[in-house]
């Protein structure tokens, strides 16, 4: 089913300030992950790109190939991965872009299955 219009406007301005909050969390000094738990910043990776890809999916017009988007995602994700080999407290990784890519993945697939109009029941 279509978002009603306030509701794809809203996220006409959230999606958009998701990526720049993305891109700020990515470049600025990452605190120490927790002992016992060395790759849990992979769950944190992919539930950022889950939000991204949701609220890029429904705001997207529905005639627009997914494929697309989520090549979009990914990408910005590897562009902010090498930004962050740039910096002395970041570090390159193949594993968060992969996170980065299943989780816009899911968020996309999610908005697809969320705007597929309701099947009548009988």
């Amino acid at each position: 089913m279509p978002l009603p219009p306030p509701a794809r406007r809203l996220l006409g301005i959230l999606w958009p300030a998701s990526l720049a909050a993305v891109a700020v969390i990515s470049l600025v000094p990452a605190p120490e992950p927790p002992p016992g738990l060395p790759r849990a910043d992979l769950l944190v990776h992919a539930a950022a790109y889950a939000w991204l890809g949701l609220a890029l999916g429904l705001h997207r017009d529905p005639g627009r190939p997914l494929v697309r988007l989520w090549l979009g995602l990914t990408a910005y994700g590897l562009a902010l991965e090498i930004l962050q080999a740039l910096t002395p407290w970041r570090h390159f990784s193949l594993l968060d872009g992969a996170a980065n890519a299943l989780g816009a993945l899911l968020g996309l697939l999610l908005a697809r299955r969320l705007q597929r109009p309701g099947k009548p029941r009988g």
